[in-house]
């Protein structure tokens, strides 16, 4: 007796259809996501249970068979558990300028956090172009030539009033490469060895006793020069300052004024401006750029 084979069933019956205008609502996103799932009552009542826990110390550890699709079921849970309940604080640990080897924590509003960290990578980017940019403008070398010169001046009125009265008394101002040096002169000629010991006796020891006494004030002009250099490089690095302050102080400007309210972070900014003034050169490509040969340390 041969088998009968089942009726086929037709195309329409292999499915049953949704009427959307049937439905109550237009998405599913207006729906209340379902707070269990089919088959894991124990796990959902773990979840509870242990979310339901309001004290430090406490973890849920989730295991399962990889597909089950517990991660999404955690992740859901979790994101309906944290919806009915106020945002967390952003917490941000930031450079602690007092005590570089311990971080420092700002408790911030949620979203702060993530804000305040691109404002800060802005802010570094922009005085990687304004630092630089500053140094170069016409108004800083003007004043920074001025600084030269007027130490150039300095050297030069002060060698050049010894070698007038050292002129007066027969004697020479030479420069060497090694420095100055004194030597006997007539007529604007400076004098060999064979020339000067054919002088009379008494006028090479007027000449000698007069390049002792030039020796000294020589080796008292000399011995100034640091002292001048000193002065003057003091004065660019105070230029330097100042140009350094007012360009920083314009770029923190609008960077303060959007964390008033949260006295921890506008004191972190102030800190934050001071290390920068402090340490202008991480910003340029070479410490001594701008500063005048003259004034540079040997």
């Amino acid at each position: 007796m041969s088998e009968r084979l089942p009726k086929p069933l037709a195309v329409e019956k292999l499915f049953r259809q949704c009427e959307e205008k049937k439905l109550p609502f237009s998405d599913t996103s207006e729906l209340t996501p379902l707070d269990n799932y089919f088959g894991q009552d124990r796990a959902m009542e773990a979840l509870r249970f242990g979310t339901g826990i309001d004290r430090e110390g406490y973890n849920i550890y989730v295991l399962g068979s990889s597909g089950m699709g517990k991660h999404q079921m955690v992740s859901g849970f979790l994101e309906q558990f944290a919806r009915d309940r106020p945002a967390p604080f952003d917490w941000c640990y930031v450079n602690n300028f007092e005590a570089p080897h311990q971080s420092r924590a700002l408790k911030l509003p949620a979203g702060c956090g993530r804000q305040l960290q691109r404002d800060m990578e802005q802010f570094v980017e922009d005085l990687l172009v304004t630092i630089p940019s500053v140094f170069q403008s016409v108004e800083f070398k003007t004043q920074v030539s001025e600084i030269s010169e007027e130490y150039r001046e300095r050297e030069q009125n002060a060698f050049g009033d010894l070698a007038s009265r050292a002129a007066e008394e027969g004697v020479a101002l030479l420069q060497t490469p090694t420095g100055y040096t004194l030597a006997p002169m007539s007529d604007g000629k400076v004098l060999t060895a064979e020339e000067f010991e054919a002088l009379p006796e008494d006028e090479q020891e007027r000449i000698q006793q007069a390049i002792n006494e030039l020796k000294g004030e020589l080796k008292g002009i000399i011995l100034k020069m640091p002292q001048w250099m000193k002065e003057s490089r003091e004065r660019f690095k105070k230029l330097q300052r100042s140009i350094i302050q007012n360009t920083v102080d314009q770029n923190f400007e609008e960077l303060e004024r959007g964390y008033q309210s949260l006295p921890e972070v506008a004191a972190y900014l102030e800190q934050v401006k001071q290390d920068v003034i402090d340490n202008v050169d991480a910003f340029r490509s070479d410490e001594n750029t701008n500063l005048p040969d003259n004034l540079k340390s040997a």
